[in-house]
């Protein structure tokens, strides 16, 4: 029997699709005959779609980390068909359109993460040709676009209209033909708001997005808007209509310009020129004879700024384009107007009135192209002031929408130009008299300005007081001089350009003392005039006399009485002062020789024969203080105070005597119907000055009159006598 023995040697390959993560998620996009590039980190336990294969072509992808290949390649086409392979891995394409990548470290299917770089290269021969299958040329065996592809002739023609409702460019009849372009600047816009008059809040009464215009900002260039082109040939005599809007209002400026060009094969040439403000939208009228080639009209609008810093007040609007037959005789057709035309047939919107107006020299609105009076002269100030009567109070007013007053024609004093460029109001009055004036500006906006000219401003007005910040609330004063008119201009930098609203009140200075803590402050008075008096000592014979002083304050303080010292109160109060420290209408002690209330207090007389001090308790109220001047007992051995005190009645209170503010003696309760002396040790008090204070405090009811009398201050001693009866 004999053996044959077969080695066979077998290569096991795998089909690693089992990765779930996708990445990058949007995909790629194959070439037939160039690299591209998947993904630059793509990890090896991803998968990736690609579109734009092709049926037949040779593709290589690879996977590459630091430069060098590495990983496994599995590709999936959309009719099932794989490959897979070490990276590099060529294949050829089964069927034309996606396939599947998936990226792993080796056959295994094994995963790994870190950026890894995966490509697809086409290894198609170049076919250079159209690959548009829309292009009358389009090569299907192109696989390379070379810009031959060719389209049948698109033509709009007339009659012809553009609104500009679409909020865009127009995208007319033709794709692609109407485009914008500016050699620097903003160029044109068709969305959003012009400023100034222009705005659709002010002098433009079209909507926003329903026109075409241009933002003047200093820095515009041949901002241009081509019109796709247009085919004439049916019309008998072809003209172009449009609506300019160039109307600034009351801001000064001179006009931007607007062209109108049209195209001969070789170079743009202007067909109409537009340099002249309008009021509000005004139709222009472009006759196009001439204008075509080949019966194919080429048009554009080319802005210009008229060169100022202040063209930003003069943005240009176009809406409404018509290109149609001509309208027979174009002209002005108004008969009152200076070049009415009777021959016209169709207005084009020129209408001159500049014949009408002011023909007095001595009007600040002459107009010196004027030939017919129109009965429209003004005289006096050209600010359009308001005459107001002082004082005045104005409650949400505004400045929006006037301009009379700028730095053109009115001094802006120390504050700067920058104050008289935005909208402004002005208000006049004469002045009655010499008097002070408060100019007061209430708002929320910023960057206000109160302005106040001896003269019309516009007149050669000189400043005579200015106010203006970043804040918003500004305030200014000046001194009139009778008979003189005196303007109040509120103004703004040019951003804001206008106050929406504010508050203004001016008023005559009412000179006074502002200082409510002065003796004649003045509630009225807006000015201080230092006229305030402080209070203070008035008591000249006091050490603290303040010559000054408009008003006692209570504050005198008095060299001290040296003792030996006595008080009969015969003659009053002499130096002593009374307070009720408390409540009731009763004001402290009084001086008298009988208390009004029976049953209590001393009924006649006292212990000299004289009046004494009590305090009347027929009312509730107190306590009484009753204090004595400042005593010195310096020369007294054994100083002593005595007193004689009367305290009768079944509703007494307490008496209480004070040294310094310390209580040295107190006694309550009815003492019966006499006189008492006491006599109260100070020798405590030796090496100082004493002031002495009597209180009497309220029993119960009326019967509380309580009295003291014949007050000393002396050397110690005993007391030889008894009480004495009443």
């Amino acid at each position: 029997m004999a053996f044959a023995m077969v080695f066979f040697t077998i290569q096991v390959s795998a089909q690693c699709t089992s990765n779930t993560s996708n990445y990058p998620s949007a995909g790629a996009v194959s070439s037939v005959n160039s690299m591209v590039t998947v993904s630059t980190c793509n990890y090896l336990s991803e998968y990736t779609n690609i579109s734009g294969v092709m049926a037949g072509v040779s593709y290589t992808n690879d996977i590459q980390m630091s430069g060098a290949s590495t990983g496994y390649v599995t590709i999936v086409e959309g009719d099932g068909t794989t490959h897979h392979g070490v990276a590099p891995m060529t294949w050829t394409a089964n069927s034309s359109g996606s396939v599947t990548g998936y990226w792993n470290v080796d056959a295994t299917c094994a995963t790994a993460s870190g950026c890894h770089v995966t490509t697809i290269t086409g290894n198609a021969v170049t076919v250079s040709g159209c690959t548009d299958p829309l292009a009358t040329n389009y090569d299907p065996a192109a696989n390379s676009d070379d810009g031959s592809c060719a389209y049948a002739a698109c033509m709009a023609s007339a009659p012809y209209s553009e609104d500009f409702s679409s909020g865009a460019l127009p995208a007319g009849v033709c794709p692609a033909q109407w485009s914008i372009s500016a050699t620097s600047g903003d160029g044109w816009r068709f969305t959003g708001n012009p400023g100034y008059n222009a705005s659709t809040s002010m002098g433009n009464t079209a909507a926003q997005g329903t026109f075409a215009w241009i933002d003047f900002s200093g820095t515009d260039v041949d901002p241009v808007m081509q019109v796709e082109d247009i085919d004439v040939s049916a019309l008998g005599s072809a003209s172009m209509t449009f609506d300019l809007f160039s109307d600034p209002g009351t801001y000064v400026t001179s006009p931007n310009i607007l062209y109108v060009e049209a195209y001969d094969g070789a170079a743009w040439n202007i067909i109409k020129t537009c340099n002249s403000f309008t009021s509000g939208w005004a139709m222009q009228i472009v006759d196009l004879t001439g204008a075509d080639v080949g019966g194919i009209v080429t048009l554009r609008f080319r802005g210009e700024s008229n060169g100022l810093s202040s063209d930003y007040y003069n943005d240009l609007c176009v809406d409404n384009l018509s290109v149609d037959e001509a309208a027979g005789v174009y002209g002005c057709m108004d008969s009152i107007a200076c070049n009415f035309n009777p021959l016209a047939t169709a207005s084009d919107g020129s209408c001159d009135m500049s014949c009408y107006g002011c023909t007095d020299t001595l009007a600040y609105n002459f107009s010196s192209v004027a030939s017919i009076d129109d009965g429209s002269c003004l005289y006096g100030c050209s600010a359009g002031d308001i005459a107001i009567t002082v004082p005045y109070a104005g409650v949400g007013l505004t400045n929006c929408g006037s301009n009379s007053v700028s730095s053109s024609n009115a001094s802006s004093g120390t504050l700067g130009t920058y104050y008289l460029n935005g909208d402004d109001a002005t208000y006049s009055f004469t002045a009655a008299g010499n008097d002070a004036y408060i100019v007061d500006l209430v708002t929320s906006t910023t960057y206000s300005v109160i302005f106040v000219y001896d003269a019309c401003p516009t007149s050669g007005g000189a400043v005579v007081a200015s106010s203006g910040s970043s804040a918003s609330n500004e305030s200014a004063s000046f001194t009139g001089v009778a008979g003189t008119t005196y303007y109040i201009v509120i103004d703004t930098w040019p951003a804001p350009y206008c106050i929406p609203s504010y508050d203004l009140t001016i008023s005559i200075a009412v000179g006074g003392c502002t200082n409510a803590s002065a003796c004649n402050y003045d509630s009225t008075a807006t000015v201080d005039d230092g006229s305030c008096t402080m209070p203070g000592c008035t008591d000249a014979l006091a050490v603290n006399y303040d010559a000054s002083a408009g008003c006692d304050d209570g504050s005198c303080m008095y060299s001290c009485t040296a003792a030996p010292y006595s008080e009969n109160f015969d003659s009053g109060f002499g130096t002593w002062t009374t307070a009720n420290t408390g409540t009731g209408s009763y004001t402290g002690w009084y001086s008298g020789s009988s208390t009004p209330s029976s049953g209590t207090g001393p009924q006649s007389g006292d212990v000299t024969g004289g009046n004494f001090m009590y305090i009347e308790t027929s009312s509730t109220g107190g306590p009484y203080t009753l204090t004595s001047e400042c005593l010195d007992i310096s020369a007294l051995a054994a100083p002593a105070l005595r007193f004689s005190y009367h305290m009768y009645g079944v509703t007494m209170g307490t008496l209480d005597v004070s040294v310094n503010g310390t209580s040295v003696w107190s006694l309550s309760g009815d003492q019966g119907n006499a006189w008492v002396q006491a006599q109260v040790d100070l020798s405590a008090y030796v090496g100082s000055n004493v002031t002495i204070v009597f209180t009497g405090t309220r029993g119960a009811s009326f019967t509380g009159d309580m009295a003291i009398d014949n007050v000393e201050v002396d050397e110690m001693m005993s007391l030889l006598y008894s009480p004495i009866s009443m």
